[in-house]
């Protein structure tokens, strides 16, 4: 169906086909009218036949344009798609800016229309962009400079993050799931209730980054920097913090059961029940679901977030 209103839509949008088709109206009518007005032979019958013999080689003639007409408009629409995705991989701001704004404007940067999902933009400079619901799953952003951008509620999902500057970026809802972050600089970034599950963030900068409520299950966050983070109500369950810097790190309600915690730096960091990090802290309490003192721990964690209005995890 998509297909024959495309071609209609291309025949009466074209100079060609609209004078086509209106030839074509008024041969049927004349041939129409002379039928009705005619019995036998003479010059009328002939001139009937011609209309209808003229009409028919009209008619092909239409079909064959418009279905050409439509192949050209897919190609010149498939290459504007290309040259506004190069130009949303510029080096200069003034091009990418321009590019993701018609993007949005024609439907082409959101959902599965979005056409930036897997591209290639490496080392683009995309700095305080409005990339709010943006597709960009399996994009490659290697070295791409996202500071201050908007990607609240973004689809990021298995994309290369790698070395990317996304410091005091909107992360909300950000769907960050098997997302490489590799040596990726988020100190300040905004990720609350951010979906971060399988993600690889070996050292990663997260300073005074906010993950309030972010799904961090199973993230790889060894020799990452999280000091000053907020972690609240994070579920950190089998994630390894291995030699990551969580000092000052705000744990209070956080999941961390399995998490791997060998060698990580806890001073002044605030633990899952709101007591204090010190030299003398069982950590096994809050990882170790076989710790005899783990099932009462979680139960008090649990008390506290019911106080404090969420749910349990």
């Amino acid at each position: 169906m998509s297909i024959i209103v495309n071609f209609f839509e291309y025949l009466w949008g074209s100079r060609v086909g609209f004078f086509a088709m209106g030839a074509l109206s008024m041969l049927t009518i004349i041939s129409l009218a002379i039928s009705l007005g005619t019995s036998d032979g003479g010059v009328l019958q002939w001139v009937s036949d011609f209309s209808r013999n003229f009409g028919a080689e009209l008619v092909g003639v239409t079909l064959t344009f418009g279905l050409f007409g439509i192949a050209d408009r897919g190609k010149a629409g498939r290459d504007y798609k290309t040259r506004l995705i190069r130009r949303v991989r510029s080096t200069t701001k003034g091009d990418s800016v321009e590019a993701i704004e018609e993007l949005r404007e024609r439907g082409w940067l959101t959902g599965e229309r979005g056409v930036l999902k897997g591209a290639q933009l490496r080392f683009a400079n995309l700095q305080g962009l409005d990339l709010r619901m943006a597709n960009l799953e399996n994009a490659e952003l290697l070295s791409a400079d996202m500071f201050g951008s908007d990607l609240s509620g973004a689809n990021l999902q298995r994309a290369f993050l790698n070395k990317v500057k996304l410091n005091s970026a909107n992360l909300f809802a950000t769907n960050l799931k098997w997302a490489n972050l590799w040596n990726a600089d988020l100190t300040d970034a905004q990720l609350i209730n951010a979906d971060l599950q399988g993600a690889d963030m070996l050292d990663t900068t997260l300073e005074s980054a906010n993950l309030f409520g972010a799904r961090m299950d199973g993230v790889n966050l060894e020799g990452s920097n999280l000091q000053g983070a907020n972690l609240a109500d994070t579920n950190l369950k089998g994630s390894s913090l291995n030699r990551a810097n969580l000092q000052k790190v705000n744990l209070r309600y956080a999941n961390l059961a399995r998490a791997s915690l060998e060698f990580a730096e806890l001073e002044g960091a605030k633990l899952p029940d709101g007591t204090l990090w010190t030299e003398d802290t069982d950590m096994g309490r809050f990882t170790n679901e076989k710790h005899i003192a783990y099932a009462m721990t979680r139960e008090k964690i649990n008390e506290l977030r019911e106080e404090a209005g969420l749910n349990y995890i």
